[in-house]
This record gives C-alpha cells, structure tokens and sequence, in this order.
C-alpha cells in the first residue's frame, strides 16, 4: 500500500511521521464545517527522492459535509471514501498517481472542531526504480484557508478491507468501516485504544498472505506485524512452526498458510493509535481474533528488519 495520510485542522502547525498530532485548534466563531455544507480546495503534491524535488502535482477536491453517518463519538462526523481523484505529476515519476478523499470531523458543533483528511497513493507502478525512496509532501488549500501538512513516506502494511477489528463494546466492525475516533480493544492489555489515524490504500500489486489456525484467519500484506511466541513478526515471515497469539489469550500453531496475489478491487487499511506509547503491548488490536499490530507497531518492526537485513521477530516489551 502507498498511501498519504493528511490530518488537517482549523489552524497551522501540524508535526509527525506516522500520521500527524494535531495542535489544539480555536476559532472566534462556530465551526466552519457544518453538516451539509461543502469543503472544496486544491492539494498542490510534491514528490522528493531523498533530498532531492523528483516531481509535483496538484488535485482538486470537492466533499460534501455529511448530514449523518457512523460516528466514532457523538459530535462527530464520518464520510465514506469519497471518488478516487487522477493526480497529473508534471514528471510522471509515479505512474497511476491517485488520491482518494475521506473525512472525519471530530467536535462538529464546538468552535474547537478538527478536520481529519485521509488520502492514498493508489498504486506502486513506478516509473522510477522501485529501491527509489520517494517522500511526498502537501498542502491543502480548502474553503479558502492554506494548510501545511507535515511530509510523509510512502510504506506497506495492512490488513485486507473485509477483516473484523474488535471495538471497546465487543462489536466486530470491518477495518474499512473504523474512523477516526473509535475505540479500539487492546486484546493483551485489555485498554480501550482510541484511533488517531486510519491510513489505507490499494490492495493492487501487493503480495497478500492469509494467515491463521482451524477456522481463524486474515489476509494481511507482507510486512504486517503478527503476534507469535516468538514475537512480532512481519506476514511473510510466519512459518508453519509458529504459534499466533489469539485474542482468547491462548497460542495457536499456523495451520493456515496462503500467499495471495493483490485484488485491485480491494482496499487495504492499517490503524494508528494516540498517544503513541513506547511499550508494543499498547499498539496491540484483534483482526478476526489474531492479536496483530497497528501503524507504530509495523514501523518499528520494519525498522528492526532494515537494521538486520534479514527476517527478524520483535519483543513485546
């Protein structure tokens, strides 16, 4: 999944890398965005290869404020995945360019209301070679007000679209249905984790593995992080002698195994909580009751992987 995961609020100055901590926003007057009513504007894109410009672009936007929808509290409001925007880069470094608005606002009727504005990057058909380490960066000109968006790399790892996540009430949601907001149950602590980001993209070209044991499986891309006895390892890297870790709290040996080609059909989603906690045990979900990681989990298990050059399986500390 190559994706770019925006988060803007009614003010500037907005920092991360793994999604963006907001600052707090205020305004002299009730929240500009209000059911019904439009958010229009333009992303300006720019592509860097290391330090390096490779490439721009720009997309224009227009949304409609929803009237209702599922909502992660009850001053907020959710907008399905609006329709998937061309983005022309002046270069073409990035063939089959796309971005794909989706958005959350969080305190609706306050003054101190958020914009959440999720996008991807919907394919990895690159012009460029694929070892190429590209950055894209943003900014968001929306109802006449300019947001800088902080730069993000381009990453994989995710659960397939259809893969129930366990919330804080028990229920079982589809990931492609959580927002913003939603509280999400922590199988190993028992912790309510609240969702800062939802980042996804396209499940096209990516190397899927469905992963599980008797009757309990996802479809996760191939560095996603899974919780074995060994620790946390990358999809790919499960063996047939490993244990998964169940949301029962019991260990399972893989009894399920299959590498699948990528559906362009299909989305891709991975979530990121807030505050970020330095122990992996609060990064922690249950994808249709296999315990796996989310967002921070997956960088810092991509990180260990890079430092040994080779498949390597992470503490749970």
């Amino acid at each position: 999944m190559r994706y770019l995961s925006l988060v803007l609020l009614c003010c500037c100055g907005l920092v991360g890398s793994s999604g963006f901590a907001p600052a707090t926003a205020s305004h002299p007057m009730a929240c500009p965005f209000q059911p019904g009513e439009s958010i229009s504007g333009k992303v300006s894109i720019s592509v860097t290869d290391g330090e390096v410009p490779a490439d721009s672009g720009v997309a224009d936007f227009n949304l409609s404020v929803p009237s209702k929808g599922r909502a992660p509290q009850s001053d907020a409001l959710a907008v399905p995945p609006g329709p998937i925007i061309p983005v022309t880069l002046v270069k073409n470094s990035l063939k089959h360019f796309t971005i794909r608005p989706h958005v959350v606002i969080e305190n609706y009727s306050s003054a101190d209301c958020t914009l959440h504005f999720d996008s991807l990057i919907a394919s990895r058909n690159w012009a460029a070679q694929e070892k190429t380490n590209f950055t894209i960066n943003a900014t968001v000109v929306a109802n006449g007000k300019t947001y800088k968006l902080a730069p993000q790399s381009m990453v994989v790892s995710c659960l397939d679209e259809g893969v129930p996540v366990r919330l804080s009430s028990g229920e079982l949601v589809p990931i492609k249905d959580v927002v913003v907001g939603d509280l999400v149950r922590d199988p190993v602590t028992g912790r309510n984790l609240k969702v800062a980001a939802v980042i996804w993209g396209t499940e096209a070209n990516e190397e899927m593995y469905r992963i599980g044991f008797d009757g309990t499986a996802g479809l996760f891309t191939s560095q996603h992080p899974i919780v074995t006895r060994r620790g946390l390892v990358a999809a790919a890297d499960v063996t047939a002698e490993d244990e998964l870790l169940s949301d029962d709290g019991a260990y399972h040996k893989v009894t399920i195994r299959e590498r699948h080609g990528g559906d362009a059909s299909r989305a891709v989603y991975n979530l990121r909580f807030e505050p970020s906690a330095a122990s992996l045990r609060q990064h922690l979900l249950s994808a249709d009751g296999i315990v796996t990681g989310d967002f921070d989990a997956q960088n810092r298990l991509a990180a260990a992987k890079a430092g040994a050059r080779r498949a390597v399986a992470v503490a749970l500390r």
